[in-house]
C-alpha cells in the first residue's frame, strides 16, 4: 500500500491550490478502503478551490484594479497577485489540514505518514503541474474567461469519472484517463492560441472544441439525471440493484446518452444555421410624424468572425432584403474579429448589399468593444450608420436614438439623450443590451429593441436568462413602451442553438 505524505499534500496545497491536495489524500483514503472519505474529500477540495480562486478575483478586482494600481505599474501590481494569492493558498492549505481531517470526515486517518510506503514526489508532480496550469490559466486570461474555463472543467470531472467505469481493465483505464485529459485540456489551449496568432487549422480546432461545450452540457445533464433514477431506485427497488450496479447498465446508458445528445445537436445546428422570421405588429401614437406606416427589420448578435459561414450571411442577408424594410436596425454584437482577415473582407461585401429605403443604422455590443479598431474599418466600409449615444431624425418622422454598450463606462443617460429631442415625434431606442427596462418606459420611449441575451442559446441556460431579464427574448408591452428582445441571427460559441432559432424581427408599426 503507498501513500502520499503531508509534507506532499500540504506542499501541493501552497503552490497548486486545494483542489490537486484533495485528489492526493483521496487517493490515499482509497488506498485504505476509505471510499466515502475519498469522496467527501475531492467535494471539499472542489469546494475550497472555488473560495480561493474568486477571493483572489474579488481582491484583485477591488483592491488592483479599481485603485488604479494596474494602470500605474503593471509588474509591481502582477508581483503583489502573485503573492496575495500564496497568500491565500496558504490559508486554504491550513484550512484543508484542518478541516478536512477534523471536521468533515472526522476520522483519525489524518496525512497517513507511518501507515504505509511513500509514494515518491515525482507521483505528486502531476497533480502539482494541472493545479499551477489552472492558476496560470486566471492570471493569462483573466476572471471572466477564468470563470468560464472553471464551468467548463467541473462537468468535465464528473463525467470523467462516469465514462472511466466503462472500462473494467485497469490499462484501458489509463489510455482512457490520457486521452480524456488531452482532450478537455484542448479547449483552452486552442483558445489561448488562438488569441495570438489565429491560423487555418486553429480555426477548425476552435470550431470544433466549441461544439464540444453542448454535447459536455447535455452528457452532463442526462447523467445527472441517471444518478437522480438509481438514487430514487434505491428506495424502490423499480430496477434490481444488481443488474443497476452492473456493467450492461452502465453501458446502456452512455449509448442512450450518446444517441439523444446526437439527436439534440443536429437540431441545434439546424436551428443556428437556418434563419427563421418572426412578425410582430404594434400601433404607436403618430404625433406629427410625416408617415403612418413603417417596417423595421432588426436583428443582432451575428457574432462575425473567421469560423462564421460564408453561405449563413448570403442567407441573412436575401432575407432581409426580400422582407422589403423601411429600415435596418443592427442591435449590437454584429462583429467578433479582431482583425481584417479574407473571410471578414466577404462579410463586408455581403453586408453592402443590404438594401433599405431609409438606411442601415447598428449600436455597438460588448463584443465591438473587445474588437477593437477593426469595428469602425468594418461599419465603414459597409456603410452601416453607427449611433454612439446619438440621435437622428428619421425623414421628420421619428426620432431613433442608439446606445453604447453597457460596458461603456462613458455612455450618457436615457435623460441625457432626449434633450436633444421633442415630444412631437415618436422614439425609438436602440440599446444592445435589455438592462433596466424602466429607463425606458419612465422616460416615454415609445419602442426599444435589443438583442444581447441569445436567450440562453442552450436549454436550459434560457431559464437563467429569463431570471436575469425582465425580457429575455420576444416582444412585451410594458406601460406605453414596446420592447422587443431578439435571441440573435447567430450566436457565440458553439453553432448550436436549442430552445430557440436564430432569428430576423419583423416589426411593423402603425403610427395612429
Amino acid at each position: 500500500m503507498k501513500l502520499f505524505s503531508k509534507n506532499q499534500i500540504v506542499f501541493t496545497a501552497i503552490l497548486a491550490g486545494p483542489l490537486p491536495a484533495a485528489y492526493l489524500l483521496s487517493k490515499n483514503y482509497l488506498n485504505i478502503k476509505q471510499k466515502r472519505a475519498s469522496l467527501i474529500t475531492r467535494a471539499f477540495g472542489y469546494l475550497l478551490a472555488l473560495i480561493s480562486y474568486l477571493s483572489l478575483i474579488l481582491l484583485v478586482d477591488q483592491c488592483l484594479i479599481q485603485s488604479g494600481i494596474f494602470k500605474q505599474n503593471r509588474v509591481v501590481a502582477y508581483g503583489f497577485v502573485v503573492i496575495l494569492f500564496l497568500v491565500i493558498q496558504s490559508i486554504i492549505a491550513i484550512s484543508f489540514y484542518l478541516v478536512s481531517n477534523k471536521i468533515i470526515l472526522k476520522e483519525k486517518l489524518g496525512f497517513p505518514d507511518m501507515m504505509g510506503e511513500m509514494y515518491s514526489s515525482i507521483s505528486a508532480v502531476p497533480y502539482l503541474l494541472v493545479g499551477m496550469a489552472i492558476t496560470s490559466y486566471l492570471f493569462i486570461e483573466g476572471p471572466f474567461r477564468f470563470l468560464l474555463f472553471i464551468i467548463y472543467l467541473l462537468p468535465n470531472v464528473y463525467l470523467f469519472h462516469k465514462i472511466k467505469e466503462l472500462f473494467p481493465k485497469s490499462s484501458a483505464k489509463d489510455v482512457f484517463t490520457t486521452i480524456f485529459i488531452v482532450w478537455i485540456a484542448l479547449f483552452p489551449i486552442v483558445m489561448m492560441a488562438y488569441n495570438v496568432n489565429g491560423g487555418v487549422v486553429l480555426r477548425y480546432l476552435r470550431l470544433v472544441t466549441f461544439n464540444y461545450l453542448p454535447v459536455l452540457l447535455y452528457f452532463f445533464l442526462f447523467y445527472l439525471f441517471n444518478d437522480l433514477i438509481l438514487l430514487t431506485n434505491r428506495k424502490f427497488k423499480i430496477i434490481p440493484e444488481e443488474f443497476a450496479n452492473g456493467n450492461k447498465y452502465k453501458i446502456w446508458t452512455f449509448f442512450t446518452i450518446l444517441i439523444f445528445t446526437v439527436v439534440i445537436m443536429a437540431k441545434g445546428m439546424y436551428n443556428f444555421n437556418n434563419t427563421a422570421v418572426n412578425e410582430y405588429h404594434i400601433s404607436v401614437s403618430k404625433k406629427d410624424a410625416l408617415i403612418s406606416h413603417l417596417k423595421i427589420v432588426m436583428t443582432a448578435d451575428v457574432h462575425l468572425n473567421d469560423k462564421t459561414n460564408e453561405d449563413f450571411v448570403n442567407q441573412l442577408i436575401k432575407n432581409i432584403n426580400f422582407l422589403n424594410p423601411d429600415i435596418v436596425l443592427l442591435a449590437g454584437d454584429i462583429i467578433d474579429s479582431r482583425q481584417v482577415t479574407e473571410r471578414m473582407k466577404v462579410f463586408e461585401q455581403q453586408f453592402c448589399k443590404i438594401k433599405s429605403k431609409m438606411g442601415v443604422f447598428a449600436v455597438e455590443g460588448n463584443h465591438e468593444i473587445y474588437s477593437g479598431e477593426y469595428k469602425r474599418t468594418f461599419y465603414e466600409n459597409t456603410d452601416i450608420i453607427v449611433l454612439k449615444d446619438s440621435i437622428l431624425k428619421i425623414q421628420d418622422s421619428f426620432y431613433l436614438i442608439g446606445r453604447k454598450d453597457r460596458h461603456d463606462n462613458k455612455r450618457k443617460s436615457i435623460e441625457e439623450l432626449l434633450r436633444l429631442t421633442s415630444d412631437d415625434l415618436p422614439l425609438i431606442l436602440l440599446d444592445h443590451q435589455p438592462y433596466n427596462l424602466n429607463n425606458a418606459y419612465n422616460n416615454n420611449i415609445d419602442i426599444q429593441l435589443s438583442g444581447h441575451t441569445h436567450h440562453g442559446q442552450l436549454f436550459p441556460i434560457n431559464l437563467i436568462t429569463e431570471r436575469i431579464y425582465e425580457l429575455s427574448w420576444g416582444y412585451r408591452k410594458i406601460q406605453n413602451t414596446h420592447f422587443f428582445v431578439t435571441c440573435g441571427a447567430q450566436g457565440w460559441g458553439p453553432q448550436v442553438k436549442i430552445g430557440s432559432r436564430s432569428e430576423i424581427m419583423e416589426i411593423n408599426i402603425d403610427f395612429e
